[in-house]
C-alpha cells in the first residue's frame, strides 16, 4: 500500500499548497479583504494547484533515468515505492481534474492553465533539455499564479501589484531553478540535457542564479520604498520579505563556497524552498494590508 508520505513526495504538495495561495494573492490584490464575503472565490486556486502537483507526478514519471544517476532516493520512484505507471495515472487524473476546475474561472485565465499545461507536457522531453529555457519555464510556473488569480477574476488589466509580485517570484524562481541544475548535471547528461551547469561550470552557474536573486531581492524591496511614515510602513511584508531575502543570500553564499557539493546544493534546494513560502506569505500580508 503506497504510504501517504510517498504521495507528498510524488506530488510536491507543498509546490501546489504555494500555487493556491499564490492565487488567492492575486485575487486579493484586485478586491481586497473584501473577496472574503464571496467565498467561491477561493475555490479558484484548486485547479491551477492540481495541474502543479499533476506536473510534478509527471516529471518524476518521466525523470526516472535521470534520478537513479543521481540517487535520488528521496524520489518515491528511484525507491520503489510508487510504481512508475501508477505515477503517469496520477499524474493524467491530477493535471485532467485541476483544468476542468479551471473552467470556473473565465476564459481568458482558463487559457493559461491551458498554455501551462501544455507546457508541462512539454517540459521534460523538450524544455529540460534547454539551456535556462526550462528553468525559466519552471519559474514561470511560480509566477503565473498571481496573474491568473487576477486574471479570474471581471478586471480589464491586470494590476501593477500583481505583475511586480510575479515579477519577483519569476527571478527568484530563475535562481533556484539554476542551483538545483547544478544537482542534476550527472543525470541530465543521460538523456542529452544542456544545461547552464554544463557550459559555464558549477561557480558559474551559482554566479549567475545569484544575479537572479539580486534583481528579486531589489524588486522585492520597491514596495517598501514608497512607505516613508511608521503608520503606513507595511511591517509585517517587510519582516517575511526580508527574510526571504536573506536565505536567498544565505544560499547563494552557501553555494559558491562548495559549488559541487551534492549536500551543499541539496540544503539550498531547500533553504530556498524556504524562502520561496516566506516570499508567498508576504505577499499575503500585503495584499491583505
Amino acid at each position: 500500500m503506497t504510504s501517504l508520505d510517498a504521495i507528498n513526495k510524488l506530488l510536491r504538495t507543498e509546490h501546489a499548497v504555494l500555487t493556491y495561495f499564490g492565487v488567492v494573492v492575486g485575487e486579493l490584490l484586485v478586491l481586497g479583504t473584501g473577496m472574503f464575503s464571496n467565498w467561491p472565490l477561493l475555490l479558484l486556486g484548486i485547479g491551477p494547484a492540481l495541474i502543479t502537483a499533476g506536473a510534478f507526478a509527471l516529471n518524476d514519471y518521466h525523470g526516472v533515468e535521470t534520478d537513479t544517476a543521481n540517487n535520488r532516493r528521496d524520489r518515491p520512484i528511484v525507491s520503489g515505492q510508487i510504481t512508475r505507471s501508477a505515477a503517469l495515472y496520477i499524474a493524467v487524473a491530477l493535471m485532467t481534474i485541476g483544468l476542468f476546475l479551471t473552467l470556473l474561472s473565465p476564459l481568458r485565465a482558463f487559457a493559461v492553465a491551458v498554455v501551462l499545461t501544455v507546457l508541462s507536457l512539454a517540459y521534460d522531453p523538450i524544455l529540460k533539455k534547454i539551456p535556462l529555457l526550462g528553468n525559466a519555464f519552471i519559474a514561470f510556473t511560480m509566477s503565473a499564479p498571481f496573474v491568473y488569480g487576477a486574471l479570474a477574476l471581471p478586471v480589464p488589466t491586470i494590476p501593477v501589484s500583481v505583475l511586480l509580485l510575479s515579477a519577483i517570484a519569476f527571478f527568484a524562481g530563475v535562481g533556484r531553478e539554476i542551483l538545483k541544475t547544478i544537482m542534476d548535471v550527472k543525470g541530465d547528461k543521460l538523456i542529452g540535457a544542456v544545461t547552464l551547469p554544463m557550459l559555464i561550470g558549477s561557480r558559474g552557474a551559482v554566479i549567475i542564479s545569484t544575479l537572479f536573486f539580486i534583481v528579486a531581492i531589489v524588486l522585492s524591496l520597491l514596495p517598501v520604498l514608497p512607505h516613508l511614515t511608521p503608520s503606513a510602513f507595511p511591517l509585517v511584508y517587510t519582516i517575511f520579505i526580508l527574510a526571504a531575502d536573506a536565505l536567498f543570500i544565505y544560499s547563494s553564499a552557501k553555494a559558491f563556497k562548495s559549488p559541487d557539493d551534492v549536500q551543499t546544493l541539496q540544503e539550498c534546494r531547500n533553504y530556498t524552498l524556504a524562502a520561496m513560502g516566506l516570499g508567498v506569505v508576504a505577499f499575503l500580508a500585503l495584499a491583505i494590508s
